[in-house]
């Protein structure tokens, strides 16, 4: 079974904000939810987080990256952007403090890398290169 697209109403919602649509449904999703609601990282109104998104999405979308641990490269594929049950989950597991988590990206970088493989990462623990 393959990654279902975008359905119309998503796209729309979108692309009216000026936001680049990610290409699968539970992408769209989980951004359009940080838009309307946040997820208990940064943007307090549905206004910042679109401009978050939207410079977000102009520093990182098809963008070549190193994976600081391994030295992978790869391109950037899209953002995900993280529920609030993981920001929340990252704050209580002492990754972060809860204070921090207010300060914390509100998106992972979905990358493929150039082996082929894909894979969704911190944007903390990849280097933007050329």
């Amino acid at each position: 079974m393959g990654k279902t697209h975008p359905t119309a109403p998503q796209t729309l919602f979108l692309v009216n904000r000026g936001i680049v649509p990610p290409p699968t449904r539970l992408s769209c999703t989980r951004l359009i939810s940080y838009i309307k609601e946040g997820n208990g990282s940064i943007g307090k109104t549905e206004s910042e987080r679109i401009a978050i998104t939207i410079s977000a999405q102009r520093k990182w979308h098809d963008r070549k990256v190193q994976y600081r641990y391994d030295d992978r490269v790869g391109i950037i594929q899209y953002l995900i952007f993280r529920t609030v049950r993981e920001v929340s989950f990252l704050a209580e597991a002492n990754v972060l403090g809860q204070e921090e988590s207010r300060g914390m990206q509100p998106f992972n970088l979905f990358v493929r890398w150039g082996n082929g493989m894909t894979s969704c990462v911190d944007s903390s623990s990849v280097k933007l290169i050329e």
